[in-house]
């Protein structure tokens, strides 16, 4: 079972999941629509238009953009 999460995101959907005993909570972060269109399904399959984290790994990219954003504001001060 699945449960979409609110996002201000245009062109992203979020979505937190079980990942099973071994993962735990997990969160998808899908693209709306595909990058690219290919001619073949298996192509198309191939295409990666999301990621999938389990909490460790989102702590980690939230204090990766934390940073970032906080480097950003700083040169933009």
């Amino acid at each position: 079972m699945s449960t979409r999460l609110k996002t201000k995101m245009k062109s992203h959907t979020i979505v937190e999941y079980w990942g099973g005993v071994a993962k735990g909570a997990c969160v998808q972060i899908t693209a709306k629509s595909p990058l690219r269109v290919h001619d073949t399904l298996a192509k198309q399959i191939q295409e990666e238009g999301f990621i999938q984290l389990t909490l460790k790994e989102a702590i980690a990219l939230r204090d990766i953009l934390d940073n970032w954003i906080v480097s950003r504001r700083e040169d933009n001060s």
